[in-house]
């Protein structure tokens, strides 16, 4: 028995019993074994077939492929085992008890290690989430860090958030822009980790955020920190709201995946292909959809769907706040107020991440109607499939508010 494989038996929850010798057979002069060094078989036909020494480099073979049938085979032979062919009773059922725990404890041991060496991925945002998901099908499955109704802007870690950081392989985001709570624990918990921020992707179709009119940020808003200015004065990084970018970022994945888990990679090339399929139909879906509703004003609750808007064609005339960790002030609420009856605005869409109560406020007496506009797809259940949920209910939000107005 090699060195190391001694070391790992005599860990076993029977420890050191594990390597006892098996007790001698009557009328037989063979020498003492371990018992993890003997099995005695029974042939086909049911009966007692000569004692067979098996190494135990082979049971372990065996183990890695049927450890229960082992354990079924022993308790049959236990249980077949006479006075004249076989051990005394006491020692035969130490002995069996003995490689019953060492096959179970084989079997746990090489799960364990077999999960430990499985790709741990890890997603922040359900869009991302669904995505990585879809072109991890059959390879495995990535986890998600910000679930349900949580605003990546502000989401706060959770310790089972800070384990899953500190055991992934990779972790994919948006990028500082969006998980802004996210970009110091990135930097402490993720480790060795393949830490992508898809905003980095210089193939994506990138727009400026939008200034000017209910675009441009509240006077009474206070000013924001250096580093929040910097993001508001570059890129909207909402961009996963395009299909076509959606695409950009597959193929981002598809390559940081296959570089990670090499095994896969032929799998993650075929799973994008017919996702992207997916999403050119998603696209050629919605130009129709879409289409009697491209010249209704509406206003979103924050600026966050301008890739969608002009991908789409929509006419969406401004947000209700920048910021959506900050309360518009009353100079804004006013001139918002009256953009809605200067344009006939026929929505005022509000968030789940936020509360809707300002948008009532608004409203007030004007004709707009109240409705529900999602990023993130707080009430979609996460998976592969997700994406696609998250897009087709924008749009279908959308028609239902914007459509029964001519």
């Amino acid at each position: 028995m090699s060195k190391n494989l001694h070391t790992e038996l005599s860990q076993t929850p029977l420890g050191p019993d594990v390597l006892e010798p098996m007790p001698h057979y009557k009328h037989a002069d063979r020498p003492r074994q371990p018992c993890i060094g003997r099995i005695l078989a029974r042939q086909q036909t049911g009966n007692i077939g000569t004692p067979l020494l098996i190494n135990a480099v082979q049971i372990r073979q065996r183990l890695t492929i049927e450890p229960i049938r082992y354990v079924i085979i022993l308790h049959n032979f236990a249980a077949l085992l006479d006075g004249n062919n076989g051990i005394e009773m006491k020692r035969r059922s130490h002995c069996f008890v003995t490689l019953a725990v060492v096959v179970l404890w084989t079997a746990v041991n090489l799960s364990n290690t077999k999960a430990a060496t499985k790709l741990q991925v890890v997603t922040t945002i359900m869009p991302v989430h669904s995505l990585v998901a879809a072109v991890m099908q059959g390879a495995g499955e990535p986890s998600l860090l910000i679930k349900a109704a949580n605003s990546p802007h502000n989401y706060r870690l959770r310790p089972s958030d800070a384990r899953l950081l500190s055991t992934a392989n990779v972790v994919f985001w948006i990028g500082k822009d969006i998980e802004i709570s996210l970009v110091k624990p990135l930097e402490t918990l993720s480790g060795s980790a393949r830490v992508v921020a898809l905003s980095k992707n210089k193939n994506l179709n990138l727009l400026k955020t939008r200034e000017g009119g209910l675009w441009e940020r509240d006077q009474d808003e206070p000013e924001q920190p250096r580093e929040k200015q910097e993001i508001r004065d570059s890129f909207d990084t909402h961009f996963w709201l395009n299909p076509e970018n959606a695409k950009i970022m597959v193929a981002e994945i598809v390559r940081q995946l296959s570089a990670a888990d090499k095994q896969h990679a032929n799998l993650f090339a075929k799973n994008s292909a017919k996702l992207n399929a997916e999403l050119d139909q998603l696209v050629f879906e919605l130009d129709r959809t879409l289409e009697p509703i491209r010249a209704k004003p509406y206003i979103v609750f924050h600026d966050a769907y301008q890739y969608f808007e002009k991908r789409f064609n929509l006419n969406a005339i401004g947000s209700i706040t920048i910021n959506p960790e900050q309360a518009p002030g009353a100079r804004r609420l006013s001139d918002i107020r009256t953009k809605i009856l200067e344009t006939n605005t026929v929505c005022v869409f509000s968030e789940p991440q936020f509360k809707p109560a300002v948008i009532k406020t608004i409203i007030g007496n004007t004709p707009a109607k109240q409705a529900v506009l999602d990023p993130l797809g707080a009430d979609i259940t996460p998976g592969p499939q997700a994406y696609f949920k998250l897009i087709r209910a924008m749009a279908r939000s959308l028609l239902s508010c914007l459509g029964t107005v001519n």
